[in-house]
């Protein structure tokens, strides 16, 4: 997608204004503050591509950075506060609890949680990322 001014000075506030969305870029190859990171020379923007998908899609399509679990795991550990954070806000704008990870899945308890909490990071931010752009 092409980016104009306006997009391009939007991204890099919303990456710099949220830790948790720095945090994801970071995740998925992309350093917030190096513009190449965000945009090429033809306006084309590889980041914006990836969330893109990511929220059409979902995360269990398979994102680079949060595809293995010890990926997964390192992401939530290192990010807890932010995730959390980022949870709260929305269950307090939709009035509703989030469904935690616990029913319908057969592997380990650590690693629903883990993959779960990367998993709503990504899509969350590439949700509202996205939503500004579109």
């Amino acid at each position: 997608m092409k980016l104009t001014t306006n997009r391009i000075i939007f991204a890099f506030n919303y990456l710099d204004a949220d830790p948790l969305a720095s945090a994801v870029c970071e995740q998925l190859g992309y350093e917030p503050a190096n513009e190449s990171h965000i945009w090429n020379d033809t306006g084309e923007s590889e980041l914006l591509d990836t969330l893109r998908d990511t929220a059409q899609y979902g995360a269990d399509t398979g994102v680079s950075g949060f595809i293995y679990y010890c990926d997964t795991m390192k992401f939530a550990t290192d990010n807890y506060k932010l995730i959390m954070r980022h949870i709260i806000e929305l269950e307090n704008e939709t009035g509703a609890p989030l469904c935690k990870p616990g029913e319908g899945y057969r592997d380990s308890e650590e690693a629903r949680s883990d993959t779960w909490l990367a998993w709503f990071a990504l899509e969350s931010v590439a949700q509202k990322f996205v939503s500004h752009f579109e």
